[in-house]
């Protein structure tokens, strides 16, 4: 085989496998949870008060966001998921990190050097995390208004933020 048709064979090759990941993570099998009535969820906030979700329901949409202080790809995505749920606050989004299992030293200790503005659920058994089938974080999960589950997303990249902030603009008009 000459150079040039060999140059010709990979180029072919590496294009198939990125369609390949483009094509598999658009076409991902729905969470099995989607289209279910979201768990029933009260949990303590960092610094006070309850999360309870039954209270948001008929009157906001609910993101949750399953991150840890120790996960990478968490930190990294909590900036994005922060900007994308406070762009859809007036109509009636409502973001709350739902920390998986750390004390809430833990969480103080890292938000001294993080900037984390959404309220911190924590779930201290890993109930809620159980509950949301939220086996990998970050974990993204969308609840209407009418508390179904819209759509759950397993990763944290900017990608998914994007697709968070279609989903949000679709379920707000």
């Amino acid at each position: 085989m000459n150079p040039s048709s060999l140059n010709s064979k990979c180029i072919q090759i590496a294009t198939a496998a990125i369609f390949c990941i483009l094509f598999s993570s658009c076409t991902q099998t729905p969470h099995p949870l989607t289209g279910q009535r979201a768990p029933a969820l009260q949990l303590d906030l960092l610094g006070g008060g309850t999360l309870d979700l039954s209270e948001h329901r008929g009157e906001r949409i609910v993101v949750l966001d399953f991150w840890a202080t120790w996960c990478g790809p968490c930190r990294a995505y909590m900036p994005l998921i922060e900007e994308v749920a406070a762009e859809f606050k007036d109509k009636g989004v409502v973001l709350y990190a739902v920390n998986s299992g750390e004390s809430q030293s833990d969480i103080r200790n890292y938000l001294r050097t993080a900037a984390i503005h959404s309220p911190i659920a924590m779930d201290l058994s890993g109930a809620a995390s159980i509950a949301y089938q939220a086996d990998f974080i970050p974990q993204t999960v969308i609840i209407g208004k009418d508390g179904v589950i819209y759509r759950i997303y397993n990763d944290g990249s900017a990608s998914t933020a994007s697709r968070v902030r279609i989903d949000l603009k679709n379920i707000t008009q």
